[in-house]
């Protein structure tokens, strides 16, 4: 499960920009660990996301920006480094594809909008 937020542009087309607002996406990814018992432990993933849109801010020229939550999937590869029994450090990428619609001037212009963020990651594992 990974949960992180951050501010995003929302480009038509890659050109015209229609503002930018925060977003939230909170993901489940199903892994797959390679060797779960080394000290070296990479992994591949797949899963869902469903991103949540605040704090909207229109482009000038647009008034009303407002994003719809959408559903979209992720894929992730990363690898545990397991520095005694316990304790170890976790480092991964995520790709995730959205495609969310968008609406601006009060609803009058409608775009739909691709969405496509790299997240990367990095923790701290205890292992009970």
């Amino acid at each position: 499960m990974i949960a992180a937020t951050s501010k995003h542009d929302l480009n038509y087309t890659g050109d015209v920009s229609l503002g930018d607002a925060w977003v939230l996406p909170p993901a489940l990814m199903l892994q797959y660990h390679f060797t779960p018992d080394n000290q070296f432990s990479p992994y591949v993933g797949a899963g869902l996301n469903y991103s949540i849109f605040y704090a909207e801010d229109a482009a000038s020229g647009f008034t009303d920006l407002e994003v719809d939550n959408g559903v979209g999937y992720g894929l992730q590869a990363g690898a545990d480094f397991w520095v005694n029994d316990h304790w170890g450090v976790n480092l991964d990428v995520k790709k995730l594809w959205l495609n969310v619609d968008a609406k601006l001037n009060n609803g009058a212009i409608r775009a739909d909008v691709d969405m496509d963020p790299w997240i990367v990651g990095a923790g701290v594992s205890y292992r009970f």
